[in-house]
């Protein structure tokens, strides 16, 4: 599912055994009965705890060395998947409606939106 501890080179892989407990979860429905958190930056619910899996996993920030480069590295993320989609759906968006990107409207998101841990 991606690297945790760290950004790439400095963190390491999430266990293949964790991955299969959240996928799991996800498809029992058991997730549906836990309760969440909103990530502030991707506007996610992020389940506190899931079978098989600990619960420092789910808080991606908490297994970073420095919080503050969490919080840098996923604004930017945020960021970058914004920039993309916003381009390739454009023209989808003039003739739809309101642009949704991680929970959050275009509105929301433009012109600036600032680290929200800071």
């Amino acid at each position: 599912t991606g690297w945790s501890g760290g950004a790439y080179g400095v963190g390491s892989r999430i266990k293949i055994g964790y991955t299969r407990a959240m996928i799991k979860a996800a498809l029992s429905g058991h997730l549906a009965l836990i309760s969440t958190a909103m990530h502030p930056v991707f506007n996610i619910a992020v389940p506190h705890s899931c079978p098989g899996v600990p619960s420092e996993i789910l808080d991606p920030r908490r297994t970073w060395p420095d919080p503050a480069r969490y919080d840098d590295a996923a604004t930017s993320l945020a960021w970058s998947a914004y920039r993309i989609f916003s381009g390739v759906i454009s023209g989808w968006l003039s003739k739809k409606g309101v642009l949704t990107l991680a929970g959050q409207t275009k509105e929301a998101l433009m012109p600036y939106r600032p680290n929200p841990y800071r």
